[in-house]
């Protein structure tokens, strides 16, 4: 499981086995541990990263020079650097 802390501390992200959680922190309006969005096709496996980066998601694979561009609010795939 990979943690992401929140830049404004109102949403944690979570990549798990599960997939791509955000959650409230109890911050800013959001109610502590509630599943705000699930992306269930991104999923944790060994290396892989998350990155968060002047309010920007970023995924990284182990051994790809790839990073994936995520959208914060629905967790889709948006761009990716290469």
């Amino acid at each position: 499981m990979i943690y992401s802390p929140p830049p404004t501390g109102a949403f944690i992200y979570l990549l798990t086995q599960h997939g791509l959680l955000k959650m409230g922190t109890g911050l800013s309006e959001s109610r502590a541990g509630e599943v705000l969005t699930c992306n269930e096709l991104l999923r944790f496996s060994d290396g892989s990263a998350l990155f968060i980066s002047n309010e920007s998601l970023y995924l990284r694979r182990r051994h790809s020079s790839r990073l994936w561009v995520l959208d914060t609010d629905n967790l889709r795939e948006i761009g990716e650097i290469m």
